[in-house]
């Protein structure tokens, strides 16, 4: 079963020629319900509740990469569901964002992470990039493929997602991005196969281009921000697998920009 930021999870199946998906909230927070057009109104179980498609044909979820226009489909639906919460990291301090997403963590990574956050505030303006509220477009931290329900290869909205805020609309494009293209950071004992077809790289973006409006110092900052994010949800995920609470993958990934000066959204420059 996946697991998004919230602690809601998700798995899907195919029975009788239709697809189903079963939502299980591990967690006290609730889900959002969507309305969705394409599904029967849900069985509730022991395990979570069951949402059985009303169309037959292969429902698959969490495929990546999905083509770009699922974003332009998906963020359409969220502004029809609205919420009025402003995203934590605007109402509150992006700071908070580690122990609000993984509460487990260690706490010498807390430090760590704070640490990181005033680096990106001194070298890439984060919090000028943060305090921007002028366009607010809904959003959620889990905004990619890892959402949306493919049926027959088309878009299909789910009939729940993780909490939704308020947030400046281009984190939606960029969470979207990373999600759906990003990987890394690769370790350096990764598979030989791996490593040559990085060429030496630790982060890999797969066949993603971006325009030149997204090329600048602070675009570059509020990315590296949202992949912290991405990480910390990763490595939450993995808590719940296997009880680590020393976030290997962030402390890599923040070493790498913070310490080692690599700029893997650069890459793509």
């Amino acid at each position: 079963m996946f697991r998004y930021s919230s602690g809601l999870g998700v798995a899907a199946g195919n029975e009788n020629e239709k697809g189903y998906l079963i939502y299980e909230n591990t967690h006290a927070i609730s889900s959002v319900k969507t309305n969705s057009i394409h599904f029967d109104k849900s069985q509730d179980y022991p395990i979570g509740r069951k949402w059985d498609m009303i169309q037959s044909g292969d429902l698959k979820i969490n495929q990546k990469p999905l083509p770009d226009s699922f974003f332009n489909l998906f963020s359409l639906d969220l502004e029809s569901i609205r919420s009025d919460n402003l995203h934590p990291a605007l109402n509150s301090s992006c700071e908070h964002e580690l122990i609000r997403l993984f509460p487990e963590v260690e706490n010498s990574v807390i430090s760590t992470y704070h640490s990181f956050i005033q680096f990106l505030k001194q070298e890439f303006n984060l919090d000028v990039e943060l305090g921007d509220l002028s366009n607010l477009k809904v959003y959620t931290d889990d905004f990619g493929p890892c959402l949306i329900p493919v049926l027959n290869g088309n878009y299909v909205l789910p009939p729940e997602v993780p909490p939704l805020y308020l947030a400046p609309e281009k984190w939606g494009l960029l969470t979207w991005l990373i999600n759906n293209y990003f990987s890394g950071p690769y370790p350096e004992d990764s598979h030989p196969e791996i490593i040559k077809r990085l060429n030496g790289e630790k982060f890999h973006w797969g066949s993603l281009q971006i325009d030149d409006s997204l090329k600048n110092i602070q675009t570059e900052g509020l990315v590296y921000f949202l992949l912290s994010k991405f990480i910390i949800i990763y490595e939450a995920w993995m808590f719940e697998e296997n009880k680590a609470i020393e976030a290997p993958s962030l402390i890599a990934f923040m070493d790498l920009v913070k310490e080692k000066g690599e700029r893997p959204w650069q890459l793509l420059y």
